[in-house]
């Protein structure tokens, strides 16, 4: 019974995620990215001594959701969070993403974090969110995000 409730659960996470990036990877283009490619986590494929796939295993972790060109060549680095409620916590995001998102900006790129909702999706650029105050003891509600929310170009 547990296998199967966390199966299931592991699979609206899936659809949830893949949703969230079809309505991400649209919006980046009304923000006027280009080049946007979405990062695909590599695989292990596991095989049984016929050659039958018997299982996948992740072989490492991604930096972001989306790269991209924002106009004027500057790099984008997307990370892409689909939340019922919401609300973004700090740990919706795993450490990795918070290191390449921060690295990304530091080295002059655009790292943008989009949060998508049933009723809403934003981009906003990471660097503002955490000097908004954004942390580990502090969620960002969506209310809060509409004011970091970066605008479509007139």
């Amino acid at each position: 019974m547990n296998t199967i409730s966390a199966r299931s659960l592991q699979a609206k996470r899936k659809r949830n995620g893949d949703i969230g990036e079809t309505q991400a990877a649209d919006l980046l283009r009304l923000l006027g990215a280009t080049c946007v490619q979405r990062i695909s986590t590599p695989w292990r494929i596991a095989r049984n001594g016929f050659g039958k796939i018997v299982g996948a295993s992740p072989v490492g972790k991604v930096t972001g959701d989306f790269t991209g060109l924002l106009p004027g060549g500057q790099g984008l680095l997307v990370e892409v969070k689909r939340r019922e409620d919401g609300l973004l916590s700090w740990g919706d995001l795993e450490e990795h993403q918070h290191r390449s998102l921060h690295a990304f900006s530091v080295a002059g790129g655009a790292a943008w974090v989009i949060l998508a909702s049933p009723s809403t999706i934003m981009a906003m650029w990471y660097r503002e969110m955490v000097a908004a105050g954004w942390s580990k003891g502090s969620p960002l509600h969506q209310s809060e995000a509409e004011g970091l929310r970066i605008r479509t170009p007139a």
